[in-house]
């Protein structure tokens, strides 16, 4: 359970990454993660959780907690905001290149995108 101001979330929110990224995500060196700002994660507040499940063995998790948010209408400006250090050692360049072929821009200019700061789950 996750607590945030006077609302109490029950759930925790769940994605799935390819298995690069949850490797990364599990050994602690990426603590970003890049999305659509959908519905699902404009409910995501800051101090909920996380479960990122493996897409390659969905037994395969790790819980981490949201310590920052930041949202933009692109992904390259997002990047440029985001300190290259929670990239996991992909390079910016790398990362942008991999979420443009994820998303696709109507998707995008529809519903912006958000930028996930993680760290380890109390």
């Amino acid at each position: 359970m996750a607590i945030d101001g006077n609302n109490v979330h029950d759930d925790i929110y769940q994605m799935h990454v390819k298995q690069h990224y949850f490797d990364l995500l599990e050994s602690g060196n990426k603590l970003v993660e890049f999305r659509l700002n959908d519905a699902k994660r404009q409910c995501i507040k800051v101090g909920d959780k996380v479960r990122f499940v493996c897409q390659n063995d969905h037994n395969k998790f790790v819980v981490l907690s949201v310590s920052g948010i930041v949202v933009s209408s692109a992904f390259e400006t997002l990047i440029n905001e985001i300190d290259s250090n929670l990239l996991g050692g992909i390079s910016p360049r790398q990362q942008l290149k991999e979420l443009e072929r994820i998303y696709d821009s109507a998707n995008i200019q529809q519903y912006g995108v958000v930028a996930l700061i993680l760290k380890r789950a109390a």
